[in-house]
């Protein structure tokens, strides 16, 4: 997962990266940041991409016999496609709670519970 423009961010140089604030709202000429700046939301829309590994649909693996302990090949038998496309909104929008929070927690706006701090 990564916000604005992520991990392009490390090929940029910092003066091509940065948001310029048009208006004393906070609108921007670009949401580079993905509307997250120094771990807040900075007022704008939050950007963000997911990337998700492919789901395996071929029929033989070639794997390991748990048994023996020797390398084996495992025939599925025929095409196993799952539809992962329903489990990605719940994942994305978990994530990004948590992600969320625990900008709130760096922040110091929220506690840490695991430190028996008071969270709101």
């Amino acid at each position: 997962m990564e916000f604005g423009l992520g991990f392009d961010f490390s090929r940029q140089n910092g003066r091509d990266t940065r948001d310029e604030i048009l208006e004393t709202d906070g609108e921007l000429r670009s949401n580079f940041s993905g509307g997250v700046d120094g771990g807040l939301t900075n007022g704008n829309p939050v950007v963000f991409r997911i990337a998700l590994k492919p789901a395996v649909s071929f029929g033989k693996i070639k794997s390991v016999n748990l048994a023996t302990g020797e390398r084996a090949e495992a025939d599925l038998g025929g095409r196993h496609d799952i539809c992962f496309a329903q489990r990605v909104p719940p994942i994305a929008e978990a994530v990004s709670a948590l992600v969320a929070l625990d900008q709130l927690r760096i922040a110091g706006v929220i506690g840490n519970v695991l430190k028996g701090e008071e969270v709101l």
